[in-house]
């Protein structure tokens, strides 16, 4: 289970929206729940001039490295705000977790290092 915390305003929320969001985050974001320490899920009503309300949803994914990834999303629907934003914010926290790991390999293999590693096989094959 996610450690996440949704606020609501202008907006009813019920039972039935929290869980939802709750089961939403949680498939979008299962495959790098282990990188996650916090999710933060903001839900505002916006006041539209011809009188009818948009929903806007936000969701903060805070990791395990502290670094922070957002998405939102403005629709006339609650729940498609709330599917869109979690789409998006699951993108962009395993793009943000394969940048970090792509990082460590790359500072793993530095260049003096594979410079080691060059000079090793020359003088394996006999190019030495």
């Amino acid at each position: 289970m996610m450690n996440v915390h949704i606020r609501f305003s202008e907006v009813s929320s019920s039972l039935v929206e929290n869980e939802f969001i709750q089961r939403r985050l949680e498939y979008a974001l299962s495959a790098n729940q282990a990188e996650i320490a916090r999710v933060d899920v903001w839900i505002l009503g916006i006041e539209r001039a011809d009188g009818g309300q948009l929903k806007f949803c936000k969701v903060n994914v805070i990791l395990s490295d502290g670094k922070m990834v957002s998405s939102d999303s403005t629709e006339g629907d609650l729940h498609i705000a709330i599917h869109r934003a979690a789409d998006r914010v699951g993108w962009e926290v395993a793009r943000s977790i394969g940048r970090q790991h792509r990082e460590r390999v790359n500072r793993a293999y530095s260049p003096a290092q594979r410079g080691s590693a060059s000079r090793e096989s020359e003088y394996l094959t006999g190019a030495v």
